[in-house]
């Protein structure tokens, strides 16, 4: 499920390119993609773009667009400023929290998201087992806990900060006596399973996936506690990029699901199509980070959080 959150992303882009064609003879603009290194952390990129490259081809030709296929990575803020300002990226797919702490003026909607199982958000829960003598988060004071550390877990290490300063419980290094970040859901649940952890924090999807492979999963553990709708990434483009071309990427990644090799690729990695979302979206993200900032007493930068910026400008409607 992790895997093909991030191929979906790499598809965003690649559906708009003509693979390692130029299109001889056009002297439309050449669009570029960004992406933040964090959405690479957990596979092989060259593996991913090759699986993507010949579906994504079809589409970017009959649409006649034409797009750098070797997307830029950075990694954190300061380059990506550098990359917006300079132009040398038009689209960028990054973490929501980094999206958040970029300047006003440098991004504009719309914003995309890919739709999973029939949702555009995250849900993150907290799971222990029955027969572990933990009924309510203080009790699981010097225990051992997994935090799924994926792009789809990319906002689960701070709800459950959150989680615990809400209760007064300090930070989480504080508080368990061990915190493990695996990649995986299977990683970081069946070590609860199997007693060799006493708690975890996984994607609710990724819990009920879990169960349908081994319903004693969902009979033995229970959730404590679980999270609001997040949005752990998204997509966006570069302030001041020209909108009539913006619309035409727009509509060939929110329509790619409707062709033959749309529909392919999204049943190859089990997602179901892209969509344009408001900024609105992202508010209960937002206010999570926000916690998440007041809990370490820190007013600037990433952490910070700001509110996403209620001046960008929506040149493309929702389709």
């Amino acid at each position: 499920m992790i895997v093909r959150l991030i191929l979906c992303l790499l598809f965003l882009s690649y559906v708009v390119t003509a693979a390692n064609t130029a299109a001889v003879g056009t002297n439309q603009p050449v669009v570029r993609f960004g992406m933040s290194s964090r959405m690479f952390r957990e596979f092989n990129e060259n593996d991913a773009r090759m699986s993507v490259r010949a579906y994504a081809k079809q589409i970017a030709d009959s649409r006649e667009l034409v797009a750098d296929p070797n997307p830029r990575v950075f990694s954190g803020i300061p380059e990506l400023t550098k990359l917006l300002i300079s132009g040398a990226v038009d689209m960028v797919a990054l973490p929501t929290q980094e999206f958040l702490s970029l300047e006003q003026n440098l991004v504009a909607e719309p914003l995309l998201i890919t739709i999973i199982n029939g949702v555009d958000y995250q849900e993150y829960v907290l799971l222990a087992r029955f027969d572990g003598g933990i009924n309510a988060l203080s009790d699981l004071k010097g225990r051992r806990v997994s935090v799924l550390d994926s792009v789809q877990g990319e906002l689960a290490g701070s709800w459950l900060e959150v989680l615990l300063g809400q209760e007064t419980l300090t930070s989480p290094e504080s508080f368990f006596s061990s915190v493990t970040r695996p990649f995986k859901v299977s990683q970081t649940v069946l070590p609860v399973f199997f007693h060799q952890s006493d708690a975890c924090v996984v994607t609710r999807q990724g819990f009920a996936l879990m169960g349908e492979l081994n319903p004693q999963i969902t009979n033995q553990l229970r959730i404590l506690a679980a999270s609001p709708q997040l949005v752990p990434t998204v997509a966006c483009f570069r302030a001041g990029f020209e909108s009539s071309l913006k619309g035409k990427f727009v509509a060939a990644m929110t329509t790619a699901h409707t062709t033959p090799a749309g529909r392919q690729l999204m049943t190859i990695f089990q997602c179901d199509r892209t969509e344009v979302r408001p900024l609105s979206r992202l508010q209960s993200t937002q206010e999570l980070l926000a916690a998440r900032a007041r809990l370490r007493g820190n007013a600037s930068g990433l952490e910070s959080a700001q509110p996403p910026p209620p001046t960008l400008t929506k040149e493309v409607g929702n389709r």
